[in-house]
């Protein structure tokens, strides 16, 4: 229809008509040929809109499936930590438990040590007694009585210091044990404090990515609305621009009509 209106408004300005009426034929077939440049414009650039649009969804999927997958590695995480924690918990206990029970081991040890002792030195006392009462009359065979329990006393000191020695060494050995199992467990703790403090500056950086990437999903979503809204006022302007044609169109070849009739 453009092109036939144009071919219709050359062939009036070829005939004889007035000066006015071929300035204005001019006019339209001008007008005619502009608009229809603006329409093949308004289509090139509505294909680039197009692809624009469709590169920013694009984008906008892949940023959405990388914080979908930052946010289940940070889960892991979180789990990973929960069950550390846990387990730290129950090796903690463990360590409390065999440690109790060692000091109720190392007391009950010393306390059997002693009974055993006093009730060994009583014992040998009493004999002792016994045995000057009755050698009164018998001083030689007290002396050597008295010798004896001496010298048994001698012995059983010596034992009972002996036992103490080896009470002492075996209660220091329990204590050194205890040193060194402490010390580890102090070992442990900090190992487990290190790697959690790490853990938390990990969840920091990704907590600051999310939010950076939030933040880049936010400007991305107001880019987007912001080109949709300029494509739907363009194309209202177009549509009104291409309304407005028609109806010169209308105009144009009603008058070409007419004039034609007459």
């Amino acid at each position: 229809h453009d092109k036939s209106a144009r071919d219709a408004l050359r062939r009036l300005t070829a005939t004889t008509v007035s000066e006015d009426f071929a300035k204005l034929v001019h006019g339209l077939t001008q007008l005619i040929i502009n608009m229809e440049h603006t329409f093949s414009t308004s289509m090139e650039q509505d294909e680039r809109t197009a692809v624009t649009l469709r590169e920013s969804k694009l984008r906008l999927r892949e940023v959405e499936d990388d914080r979908k997958q930052v946010a289940f590695e940070l889960l892991k995480e979180r789990e990973a930590r929960a069950a550390m924690n846990i387990k730290y918990n129950k090796i903690v206990e463990g360590l409390r438990e065999q440690l109790k029970e060692t000091q109720r081991t190392a007391a009950d040890a010393l306390a059997s040590n002693e009974r055993a002792s006093d009730h060994e030195l009583h014992t040998a006392h009493a004999a002792f007694d016994l045995e000057k009462t009755n050698n009164n009359e018998k001083h030689m065979a007290l002396g050597r009585v008295q010798a004896r329990a001496a010298e048994e006393h001698t012995q059983v000191e010596g034992d009972e210091r002996k036992r103490k020695q080896r009470v002492v060494a075996e209660l220091g050995e329990v204590v050194r044990r205890y040193d060194q199992t402490m010390m580890a467990l102090d070992d442990a703790i900090n190992v487990l404090q290190n790697e959690v403090r790490v853990i938390n500056v990990e969840a920091q950086r990704l907590a600051t990515y999310f939010d950076r990437i939030d933040e880049d999903r936010r400007i991305q979503l107001e880019e987007v609305r912001a080109i949709e809204l300029a494509e739907q006022m363009r194309r209202r302007r177009d549509l009104n621009l291409f309304r407005f044609v028609q109806r010169l169109q209308a105009c144009v070849r009603g008058f070409l009509v007419r004039k034609h009739l007459k």
